[in-house]
């Protein structure tokens, strides 16, 4: 199975909301949201259940398979899982690349 990478750029113009003025909004397991770890570059995850009375999600984010062989786990072992999974705080979820830049996983 090889799926796409979403890995979008989004203007430097759009800039990191504090945590305290991001709009919350309903999200939908199964859903596709984007998520920004910084550098104002978006990727596209799959939230795959909520958490914690809704105050965090966990998301599956696609990776970059080695090839036909699978792709290098975190262990470094070769596996067959195409997909890298978190879990982060709901309010640091886009429904666009923008809003994603928006609501940055912040540490």
């Amino acid at each position: 199975m090889n799926t796409p990478i979403d890995k979008i750029k989004v203007n430097k113009e759009v800039k990191i909301l504090p945590t305290d003025a991001r709009v919350k909004f309903e999200i939908v397991p199964g859903e596709k949201y984007y998520i920004c770890y910084g550098n104002n570059i978006a990727w596209g995850c799959i939230v795959t259940e909520i958490l914690a009375e809704g105050h965090k999600v966990s998301i599956n984010v696609p990776i970059k398979p080695l090839g036909k062989k699978g792709v290098l786990d975190q262990n470094g072992n070769i596996s067959h899982d195409w997909f890298d999974s978190y879990c982060v705080f709901s309010d640091e979820i886009g429904r666009t690349p923008e809003e994603a830049v928006n609501n940055t996983v912040t540490l």
